[in-house]
């Protein structure tokens, strides 16, 4: 059942795990930070499979693809004219959400978990690719609009530096490859 506390080396206790669970949201598994020692933030471990699975499968004359995962509804990756229709997102655009979307939700977590109410969180990413192929990201700019009527400048920097160090696996397997920068703005909401 706690399989992946081996994962931790002894750094906590069952005791701890469930007393942790407990104070947590049903489901998952919360360590405040004097068990870990990591951050100021508390942490979450959500017990998940190792493996994760998708498909992509060819619909096209040309490059578009359905995408699934688990239940999920399908998404359509296509190329931009000639090479396909443009009728879905390019691959590129679909990493662009996934970074995103990491780094967002693990933002909000913490945040929220820190005691602040986060009331609307928008990120816009731009990447701007090398010339040369592999024509991948060269750098990319993360913008964060959040909406709060409590949060601080200090909070958000923090959450930030903990997702990119600690939380978001996105960002953790371009690191040191593509130059990542974050901007925010915070909304009185």
């Amino acid at each position: 059942m706690f399989s992946w506390l081996k994962n931790l080396q002894g750094k906590v206790t069952l005791k701890e795990v469930l007393l942790a669970k407990t104070m947590a949201f049903p489901g998952k598994y919360l360590f405040l930070p004097h068990v870990l020692k990591v951050s100021p933030f508390c942490h979450f471990i959500f017990p998940m499979n190792s493996s994760l699975h998708t498909t992509a499968t060819l619909i096209s004359r040309k490059v578009k693809f359905e995408c699934t995962s688990r239940d999920n509804p399908a998404v359509i990756v296509d190329y931009t004219a000639p090479i396909g229709e443009g009728e879905g997102y390019t691959s590129l655009e679909i990493f662009l959400v996934s970074l995103s979307t990491c780094v967002a939700s693990s933002v909000a977590l913490l945040l929220r978990k820190k005691g602040f109410t986060v009331t609307g969180l928008t990120v816009t990413a731009n990447g701007e690719r090398r010339e040369e192929h592999p024509t991948c990201f060269k750098t990319i700019a993360l913008d964060f609009r959040l909406s709060s009527p409590d949060l601080t400048e200090q909070a958000v920097t923090e959450a930030l530096a903990v997702s990119e160090k600690n939380f978001c696996p996105v960002w953790a397997m371009v690191k040191g490859n593509v130059e990542i920068n974050t901007s925010f703005n915070i909304t009185r909401a």
